[in-house]
């Protein structure tokens, strides 16, 4: 595992992020230098959005620590003031944004440089990777899905207009909105399509367990649970 910080944001990288981008990069047999590329692309665009959210987090005075790991990220915190919505939307919204504004960045340089020399294949080669993933991965993680941070803008927007209920709703919307668009995929290509497919599902999956655990802990008897810091507030 390699551990490192940014300021005073501690960062942890597991090995099976490095595998799953590699994995990510090897459809069409690339040479080994183009897939070297393809990996610090992701690493770097992931470990951007994860510190769009930490550092929005640190706006409210929040402690963050980030961890790299198979297929993505997550930002969780360690103490700090209890978030009401509003914030919460701020902070789950940063990581997107953050990607978004990186590629609106490449793209105007990109076309800047193709005025003048251009860049050197290696460097165009990586800007157009960097431009695919932070486009894709921040449209993709603000899908209303829970855990996306698109799932937790809309859980977190239906708890300020609930009083702090909606959970339920938010899963459920999860549920319809994951089950749509890996229908619409796979319809269209396929296996194909089979990573953000395989996504989907898993998201359906978790949210159906969600609901499931909601009813039981409405049921006489049940023992009351309050989910931790890290669950109850996630940004990935």
């Amino acid at each position: 595992m390699l551990t490192f910080a940014l300021g005073s944001i501690p960062i942890r990288v597991h090995l099976s992020f490095w595998i799953t981008a590699a994995m990510l990069g090897v459809s069409g047999n690339p040479k080994p230098a183009d897939l070297a590329l393809w990996v610090a692309g992701v690493f770097v665009s992931v470990l951007l959005h994860e510190l769009g959210h930490a550092l929005m987090g640190k706006v409210f005075d929040l402690a963050p620590q980030i961890e790299l790991y198979a297929f993505g990220g997550g930002t969780s915190w360690q103490g700090g003031n209890e978030l009401s919505s509003g914030p919460r939307i701020l902070v789950s919204l940063a990581g997107p944004l953050a990607g978004l504004a990186l590629a609106g960045v490449l793209y105007f340089t990109a076309l800047s440089l193709a005025d003048g020399d251009g860049m050197s294949p290696v460097v165009d080669r990586f800007v157009n990777n960097m431009l695919w993933i932070n486009l894709v991965w921040s449209i993709f993680n603000l899908l209303p899905i829970l855990p996306l941070d698109g799932g937790n803008v809309m859980a977190h927007t239906l708890a300020a207009f609930t009083d702090g209920g909606g959970r339920r709703a938010a899963h459920v919307i999860s549920i319809v909105v994951a089950a749509a668009i890996a229908l619409y995929m796979f319809v269209r290509g396929g296996l194909g399509n089979i990573f953000p497919i395989v996504f989907l599902a898993l998201f359906a999956v978790q949210n159906a367990k969600a609901l499931g655990a909601i009813r039981d802990a409405g049921r006489p008897g049940a023992p009351s649970h309050r989910p931790g810091n890290r669950g109850d507030f996630p940004a990935g």
